[in-house]
């Protein structure tokens, strides 16, 4: 009865009195440089950690939560206090945790302190199934290694915590790879897959596929991975069905509805996308003036303009 309520007013846009998740930039620092990334070549963000002071001040001004998201435009495994930050999270009453790593740094030292902070999600972020010093593309290389290191953590993760999840970002590029991605997450035991579109907005040198060329080849992963047994997600599906209406003909983002992004300097904005836009300031205001802020509820009204060039508003994006 909750979820259908919760359903409900989402499709409504009846904005909650506060956020339910958040999303910390623990850090911007990256031990890679993704061709498609926008990280410092179009959001031009300030290189920077999080301190361990402003997230704890920041994540008591958020609570209650249901969800920390601890990964903005960079790798949270770069931050020395991560697993305290997780910890933290956990302690404070927050049920799930969640990062997104590139995998690079998942050592057995990490792998074991990942199990053992309390994080309940874990996404891992590879585009193909190269060695390492092979063939890379736009997206994070070295596929091949990375996948191995995950099924290290899947053999040594007792339960179902943390979920592992594979995160890929489709492209022409990639497209074979993708198939095989599937069939390596399904064999060493992740939890799901889920495919992205490549956002190539701030760099004409990146290819991707058209709207009508998408929906084609997500159709065949979806298939490919309900016969490797493992769950999917995809664009296609972002807007099937009964998701459509969270959209509202591409008015409005879901994402945006009960979730903010939290700066490594502790501004507030909507999302990781709008790194810029800032709300407000955690550390000195209360999230419930933020969130309910004029500024902020121009924003939700006048959405569609702020966000026209966004993917995920736009299911029939329009390729170059």
């Amino acid at each position: 009865m909750k979820k259908l309520v919760g359903g409900a007013r989402r499709a409504a846009y009846l904005v909650p009195r506060r956020p339910e998740f958040a999303q910390f930039e623990i850090t911007n620092r990256c031990n890679l440089n993704c061709a498609m990334c926008p990280r410092t070549k179009f959001y031009k963000v300030k290189i920077a950690d999080m301190p361990y002071e402003v997230y704890e001040q920041a994540l008591n001004r958020l609570l209650p939560l249901r969800l920390a998201t601890l990964t903005g435009w960079g790798e949270p495994l770069l931050h020395k206090r991560l697993f305290d930050m997780i910890r933290l999270a956990r302690a404070r009453g927050v049920p799930s945790v969640a990062i997104t790593t590139n995998g690079v740094l998942l050592n057995d030292e990490h792998i074991d302190r990942l199990l053992d902070s309390g994080l309940t999600a874990l996404r891992v972020s590879v585009d193909d199934l190269a060695e390492p010093g092979g063939a890379e593309t736009a997206g994070h290389g070295g596929g091949a290694e990375i996948m191995n290191k995950a099924a290290r953590l899947l053999e040594r993760r007792k339960g179902a915590s943390p979920q592992v999840a594979l995160a890929v970002t489709i492209s022409p590029e990639n497209r074979a790879d993708v198939f095989r991605l599937i069939d390596r997450a399904a064999e060493i035991g992740m939890d799901m897959v889920a495919l992205m579109r490549l956002n190539d907005r701030f760099d004409e040198s990146l290819k991707r596929y058209t709207f009508e060329e998408e929906q084609q080849i997500c159709a065949q992963y979806e298939a490919h991975a309900a016969r490797a047994g493992i769950k999917i997600g995809t664009p296609r599906q972002m807007f099937d069905g009964i998701r459509s209406l969270l959209y509202r003909g591409g008015e409005k983002c879901p994402v945006t509805y009960d979730s903010v992004y939290v700066t490594t300097e502790g501004k507030i904005t909507p999302c990781c996308a709008l790194p810029k836009l800032v709300m407000g300031d955690i550390l000195t205001q209360d999230i419930s003036d933020i969130w309910n802020s004029e500024k902020f509820k121009r924003f939700r009204r006048d959405q569609r303009k702020v966000c026209a060039h966004c993917d995920l508003l736009d299911k029939r994006y329009k390729a170059r």
